[in-house]
């Protein structure tokens, strides 16, 4: 069951609590980091507080638009070392339609280190956690 932590014109954050996941779905897009302030207190915060340990992040970047550069710098690319910061056990990312915000996308994870399977769809991403999950005995 999904609770959902907050979510507005620009992105949605939830939780699974009994999978111990966190859903971040960037939406639309972000003209400057003013228009998402709380943002990434908002992941930190839920992952301190809600999730436990060896949690699982699907980033669901499908409604993902191209973002200026001082969005990737001091969003994506922060809240992306954030959540590595936490030790999650998997990350996985259901790739956003728009063709350069998946170029942009794909320069990111590149540029973070940050280990991830990419998807098509949020079906796909959650059928792959729940294998994950159940083959390394996280649920």
């Amino acid at each position: 069951m999904r609770k959902i932590i907050e979510e507005n014109d620009h992105y949605a954050i939830t939780v699974n609590i009994a999978k111990n996941r966190i859903i971040i779905k960037p939406i639309g897009f972000w003209r400057s980091v003013k228009v998402v302030p709380n943002y990434l207190s908002l992941i930190t915060n839920t992952i301190d507080t809600v999730l436990r340990k060896k949690f699982m992040v699907i980033f669901e970047a499908s409604e993902m638009m191209t973002h200026p550069q001082e969005v990737q710098e001091h969003i994506h690319a922060v809240g992306i070392k954030k959540i590595l910061d936490k030790s999650p056990s998997a990350v996985v990312v259901v790739v956003p339609k728009d063709g350069i915000a998946l170029m942009q996308a794909q320069f990111l994870n590149k540029q973070t280190g940050l280990p991830m399977k990419a998807f098509s769809s949020n079906a796909e991403a959650e059928a792959f956690l729940d294998a994950y999950a159940e083959k390394h005995h996280l649920i």
